[in-house]
């Protein structure tokens, strides 16, 4: 989408982390040498939140791995007691000055939005007020519209801990917003303004869009309990939502947790993920899906087929297990949906 107030090719940093004043808050960004100066060409953006007691200026290096740099996060949710909360605050500020170099591979423009950071007096970062903060999000998303060529399909939404829990919030309010949601230690509506109601979750979604989900857990985490965080998935999973669940050793927080999701959700924006790009969704979703050589109907966002239920995972989705189906309107059978593969 061109933008409408373009900044110029002069006026910003390329692969490094720098701030952008919206009219209300300040956001940190990172835009990839690959970009396209002339804001001719679209990309993709990833806008990641932190968890409490985070920075946004911290996390753009965590999602940017096209930078060199890579700075330490520790956004912990829960943590009580005067040492966590003091050795948080030290490794916070806390960068690796040895790290290697990663190769620049990134092709979305990063986005760590500010107004809740822990630096400012926001230990309780998103979850200090969801839906203040949502506001702040989906204004840092328009206010970047203006600014760069964003892809309105390949808008992704993502969060640690509690920021994960508003990256839920916002994307079951705003779903066709966005291609999908990528999360790390968290849940779709246990901590957010849907009271732990996973119908309040599914009816806030006016548009019908079932966006795509991949979702971290790790199995030792006491503040998102692993039982807790497959039972949500799974009812996600249940009501036509593709979701990929991927499951790692650890706690809430250890050495590994920057570390596994850095390794992992390069993929998913760099995968075959569409969003509706901010159109409605609701009166288009039956169309045909082409599955080996049978054509069926589907229907979204219940994927029914007359009168049987097609469930996540079953019959004809083996054809694509844990990937589901993406949105579409271009396909060479002239349908609308199409594999992941």
């Amino acid at each position: 989408m061109n933008p409408t107030n373009p900044i110029p090719s002069g006026a910003y940093p390329r692969d490094t982390s720098f701030t952008l004043f919206d009219g209300t808050q300040t956001h940190y960004i990172y835009v990839p040498s690959n970009y396209d100066a002339t804001h001719s060409t679209p990309t993709k953006m990833f806008l990641f939140l932190h968890g409490n007691g985070g920075d946004s200026s911290g996390d753009i290096w965590t999602v940017s791995p096209g930078g060199v740099a890579v700075g330490w996060r520790l956004p912990l949710k829960g943590v009580v007691g005067g040492v966590s909360r003091r050795l948080r605050r030290v490794i916070l500020r806390r960068w690796r000055p040895n790290a290697p170099a990663r190769a620049p591979t990134q092709d979305w423009i990063s986005i760590c939005p500010g107004g809740r950071e822990n630096s400012e007096g926001h230990s309780d970062g998103w979850n200090e007020d969801m839906p203040g903060g949502k506001t702040i999000v989906m204004n840092a998303i328009a206010y970047m519209e203006t600014r760069f060529n964003i892809d309105p399909g390949k808008v992704f939404i993502g969060g640690y801990s509690g920021g994960g829990d508003m990256a839920y919030y916002a994307a079951f309010n705003h779903s066709n917003t966005f291609a999908g949601v990528i999360a790390e230690n968290t849940n779709p509506w246990r901590d957010n303004p849907f009271g732990n109601s996973s119908a309040a979750a599914f009816a806030a979604n006016a548009s019908g869009w079932t966006f795509n989900v991949a979702h971290l857990y790790h199995t030792s985490d006491s503040n998102y309990p692993k039982a807790e965080t497959e039972t949500a998935l799974n009812t996600m999973i249940s009501n036509g939502y593709p979701v990929e669940r991927i499951e790692k050793a650890g706690t809430h927080f250890d050495t590994n947790t920057n570390a596994d999701l850095v390794a992992w959700f390069p993929q998913w924006i760099q995968s075959a993920w569409e969003g509706p790009g901010g159109r409605e969704t609701t009166d288009s979703w039956v169309s045909r899906l082409r599955t080996g050589t049978n054509v069926v109907g589907l229907e979204e966002p219940t994927w029914t087929s007359g009168a049987t239920h097609l469930p996540h995972g079953q019959g004809l989705v083996d054809f694509f297990p844990q990937k589901g189906l993406v949105w579409s309107e271009s396909c060479s059978l002239g349908n609308r949906f199409r594999a992941l593969y």
